[in-house]
């Protein structure tokens, strides 16, 4: 677990936030468009930051645009929210699903 804590705070704030919201994602997988709705950025930004993430060991594409959190991180992940992000950022986010 030391090592994803480490792939995690290599990453830039933005980065971090993308990771933080997306593991409040319950599905054990998600779509591009899932990813972008959640997040309320473009596509292009999208898609970056899950390049970004499955380069640093955090997710993974299953198919073609099927994107998930890595085994055991989702988890883990899932506690960042409360940590880092405001409790309103995690209110709203998880609302919306």
């Amino acid at each position: 677990m030391l090592a994803f804590f480490w792939a995690y705070h290599k990453l830039s704030p933005d980065s971090q936030a993308f990771f933080r919201v997306l593991s409040l994602h319950l599905a054990p997988g998600f779509t591009l468009h899932t990813a972008y709705d959640l997040l309320r950025t473009s596509s292009d930004a999208t898609l970056r930051h899950l390049e970004i993430l499955i380069a640093a060991g955090l997710a993974e594409r299953s198919d073609n645009d099927s994107y998930r959190i890595r085994d055991l991180l989702g988890g883990l992940a899932a506690v960042l929210p409360r940590q880092r992000a405001g409790h309103a950022q995690c209110q709203y986010c998880a609302a919306r699903w």
